[in-house]
């Protein structure tokens, strides 16, 4: 008994010095040994072993000599890392994360086919030349984390269904990738990777209950309670595209009416468009993803002209999107709303009057703090990496040590 608690405090402390230097920076023991606390001789037998173990190395500042000031302690650059995978209509983005949550390494490329067994292989090749460039081996990451639009299952083993590919039903995307990479493998839906993003490097940092909206082709919402993500019974909790804005409204991708995402998204936008344009103007493209974007950018060119009809669709959009937001606050009472995803990059069409809707209809006791995201459009594979960061530095064992660390 008493050397399981030696070992279970041993990793804790182990776990604090490695927390600390994620969130200062490098530092010498001394610096770790007043900011963790512990005793002199813990800081440098736990440090000693993480240097022989490989997850820690010695640097000086540059000029110095070694000998002549204190060496400081960082993480050995290829120890620890994550890997982290979007696949989002508009082509699969892979990364490789450190422990500060820092992209080491990026690859993005469009796809191909909207076919099932087209965007597999296009996964898998990707994820190999990921992993080739930074001369890694799959069983030294932490984990691969898949972010994915549409439906997942709460175990993060299936993508269950996407709405924009082909033949995509219950696609056992952890089995697949277990198969081909020898590590651990965790499907996410895209909000809740871009929400853990959030949490720990964006707007989120110190924010215990939140909401993350990603405005893309359709609309995705990531909750964060009491600092834990909001999960659902069945894992589906998010589905925000799909709340009902106006009954008697236009009848949305899935056929009901109403629903925001026929608003608000950019498909919702240009199926309105098309609905109400006589003359043809936006329909010399065939419809692929970077059709749709180029589509929207020349919708969105015309309204920033003054042209009327083309202003009513984003402000529309934004009227329907505030009165969402409104709801969202009126039933869960987050203390700040991170907007993200690509349809922010039109938010001065649609900003003011989601914000004029959504205090309008807001209960005026609860707060409205809406805020753009600060984070790069490769959050959601980011955030897909950080699942398995977090669970490196939580818990009473960790991906980072040795099955027999002592």
């Amino acid at each position: 008994m008493k050397a399981a608690q030696h070992a279970l405090m041993r990793n804790m402390n182990t776990l604090t010095v490695l927390n600390h230097l994620r969130t200062a920076g490098p530092c010498t023991k001394r610096q770790l040994q007043a900011a963790t606390g512990l005793s002199w001789g813990a800081i440098s037998n736990i440090t000693a072993q993480l240097i022989e173990y490989g997850l820690l190395v010695e640097t000086h500042s540059p000029g110095t000599l070694p000998g002549r000031s204190p060496a400081c302690l960082d993480f050995s650059p290829l120890c620890g890392l994550a890997a982290g995978v979007d696949i989002n209509v508009t082509g699969i983005t892979a990364l490789l994360a450190n422990l500060r949550c820092e992209t080491v390494s990026i690859l993005h490329v469009p796809l191909q086919s909207l076919s099932k067994d087209s965007i597999l292989n296009q996964l898998l090749e990707t994820l190999h030349v990921l992993l080739d460039k930074a001369h890694l081996r799959p069983e030294n990451l932490l984990g691969i984390g898949i972010s994915m639009q549409g439906s997942v299952s709460r175990d993060g083993s299936l993508s269950i269904y996407s709405p924009f590919f082909v033949d995509w039903h219950n696609v056992p995307l952890r089995e697949i990738l277990q198969n081909e990479f020898d590590t651990f493998i965790h499907v996410m839906h895209d909000p809740n990777c871009m929400a853990l993003a959030e949490q720990w490097i964006g707007l989120a940092k110190d924010i215990e209950d939140f909401a993350l909206l990603r405005l893309s082709t359709g609309i995705g919402l990531s909750y964060v309670a009491g600092g834990q993500l909001l999960m659902g019974a069945t894992g589906t909790a998010g589905e925000f595209g799909h709340l009902t804005v106006n009954p008697c409204g236009p009848i949305c991708s899935c056929g009901n009416n109403g629903w925001l995402e026929a608003y608000a998204s950019r498909r919702g936008i240009l199926a309105r468009l098309s609905e109400k344009d006589s003359k043809g103007l936006f329909h010399s493209f065939p419809e692929t993803p970077m059709d749709s974007e180029m589509r929207l950018q020349r919708l969105a060119l015309q309204a920033r002209s003054g042209d009327p009809h083309s202003q009513k669709l984003f402000t529309e959009a934004g009227f329907y999107l505030g009165v969402g937001i409104a709801a969202l606050v009126n039933l869960l009472n987050p203390e700040r709303i991170i907007i993200a995803g690509e349809m922010v990059s039109y938010q001065d069409l649609f900003w003011s009057e989601m914000q004029r809707a959504a205090k309008q209809h807001v209960w005026r006791f609860s707060p409205l703090d809406i805020v753009v995201s600060s984070l790069p459009m490769s959050s959601p594979a980011l955030g897909a990496a950080i699942y398995f960061i977090k669970r490196a530095f939580t818990g009473e064992s960790s991906a980072l040590l040795p099955n027999d660390w002592i």
